[in-house]
């Protein structure tokens, strides 16, 4: 690839004016005579593109008169080959543009008037408004910035352990790109390169922090080329981010054969508490014990169970099986007693190779304490709907794709605002799962987000969960989840 360097020039909304016949004075004779009518005036609103990463969601609006078409106006640079055409809205955009002195041209019906701009550095923004009537162009305002660098990307394989019984397998991995600047990913260059070959993606998507590809199973194990059980192979995910492509390493373990594991990690209120206190909870308020299960083996487990010593058998929907890489999400609920509390969660699953039994167990630990008062307690639903005014870190008008990833099948919910996701209500089937599971994590964002309140979650977590229960496109495992968030959320509202 060509390293030279290079400018990125947002041009983004164009105005026409109407073209219209005026009179004059005739050599004082009084006599009045249309002349030939002006030319088009255009104004050029910018906004820079590089801090959405090229994406044009923010661009401001237009307006238009006399039904002239913003559409045809040509925009180049003079001597190079670099153009672009306005689009129906009048948007457009230069990319790539050299550095150092340059004149834009602006050309259309015959007409061309030429604006020079000197001294383009590299990695540079310009964002400008002109107006532009026959050959003369005025600059109104110009604003020049550095576009954002792309520091510290990293990638994370889900899951990092591969089996080699993957190449008659379904199913996909997915690469996790995360990091300042992760929103100049090309999301068309993204590929996943081991020493066996490379494999493209199937399928890419771009979340609140992160861009994540998923990879045919088949595919990424062939890129490993000749790899044997307990190899650990190093495997890169190529991007191009702004004008620099980047090369992202990973490592994956290997398994084959027919080994059988399985692990469960418990978490109690939201948090892995392996070790005594544990959270401090209000004896009588409730308590929710979440059970994450995963197939940490190469053949499919069956009979999946998971007992909690004094609690009982958790709720894990009708899943009973797990596949090898695969996970489930199991919940039971209670209310708090007074005093220190502890109890162990285990998971039972037998091998379809040979029905031998796995299984793996995992403490935790709550602190029933009266004395906790709600003077951090967050926020439910109602009161976020409510008051806008006290939302920190996010706002009302975004749009719940900016955080979370939407399988197909629920797509259309992710335009919804933030504010409107608090006012849903719920339905039937995935959809209606969803509806319920949105409302709730929208407040347990704004809770975990909010410096005065007290969450059991960070925002990232909060935005992982609902990922994981959306793509299940299970309505049990997206109302099981809503639950979890409810009663972390109700607690009393320490804004309020």
């Amino acid at each position: 690839m060509n390293r030279k360097t290079f400018a990125l020039l947002s041009l983004v909304v164009l105005t026409l004016g109407a073209l219209s016949a005026v009179s004059c004075s005739d050599g004082g004779q009084g006599k009045g005579s249309p002349t030939e009518p002006p030319a088009p005036s255009l104004t050029m609103t910018t906004q820079s593109g590089g801090s959405a990463g090229g994406s044009v969601r923010s661009f401001k609006s237009f307006s238009s008169s006399g039904g002239v078409s913003l559409a045809g106006v040509t925009v180049r640079v003079q001597g190079t080959s670099i153009a672009t055409e306005t689009n129906g809205k009048g948007k457009f955009r230069l990319e790539e543009v050299p550095t150092g002195n340059l004149v834009l041209l602006f050309e259309r019906d015959g007409q061309s008037a030429p604006l020079p701009i000197n001294d383009v550095k590299n990695n540079e923004h310009i964002e400008l408004t002109v107006s532009v009537a026959g050959d003369q162009v005025t600059v109104e305002q110009m604003t020049r910035s550095q576009s954002p660098t792309v520091q510290a990307l990293s990638v994370e394989m889900q899951p990092d352990t591969w089996n080699t019984n993957w190449a008659n397998s379904s199913g996909t991995v997915s690469a996790f790109v995360r990091g300042q600047g992760f929103e100049l990913i090309d999301i068309g260059s993204i590929q996943l390169v081991g020493p066996g070959g490379v494999a493209m993606p199937s399928n890419v998507s771009v979340g609140g922090n992160h861009v994540r590809a998923r990879f045919l199973k088949t595919e990424a194990i062939a890129i490993l080329g000749l790899v044997q059980a307990g190899d650990i192979v190093e495997v890169t995910v190529e991007i191009m981010a702004g004008s620099d492509p980047m090369s992202l390493p990973a490592s994956v373990r290997v398994v084959g054969g027919d080994t059988a594991s399985i692990d469960i990690q418990k978490l109690t209120n939201g948090k892995n508490a392996d070790s005594a206190p544990g959270p401090s909870i209000a004896p009588g308020d409730p308590v929710v014990w979440t059970y994450e299960v995963m197939n940490k083996g190469d053949v499919e487990l069956v009979n999946v169970m998971v007992e909690d010593n004094l609690e009982g058998t958790a709720d894990c929907g009708l899943q009973t099986s797990l596949i090898p890489g695969a996970s489930m999400t199991c919940q039971l609920t209670g209310f708090a007693v007074l005093g220190q509390y502890s109890n162990t969660a285990t998971v039972t699953a037998d091998s379809v190779v040979d029905l031998s039994q796995v299984t793996d167990s995992d403490p935790s630990h709550y602190l029933g304490d009266d004395t906790v008062v709600v003077g951090d307690a967050p926020c439910g639903t109602g009161y976020w709907k409510n008051h806008p005014e006290d939302w920190v870190g996010y706002l009302p008008t975004d749009t719940l794709d900016n955080y979370f990833l939407f399988p197909a099948d629920l797509i259309a919910l992710g335009p919804t605002t933030l504010e409107d996701a608090l006012r849903f209500g719920g339905g039937s089937g995935a959809l209606g799962g969803a509806k319920i599971l949105l409302r709730h994590a929208v407040a347990a964002l704004l809770n975990a987000e909010h410096p005065s309140l007290t969450y059991p979650r960070t925002s990232a977590d909060v935005i992982g969960v609902v990922d994981a229960a959306l793509a299940s496109l299970d309505k049990s495992t997206m109302t099981a989840l809503a639950n979890e968030f409810e009663a972390d959320n109700d607690m009393g509202c320490a804004l309020d």
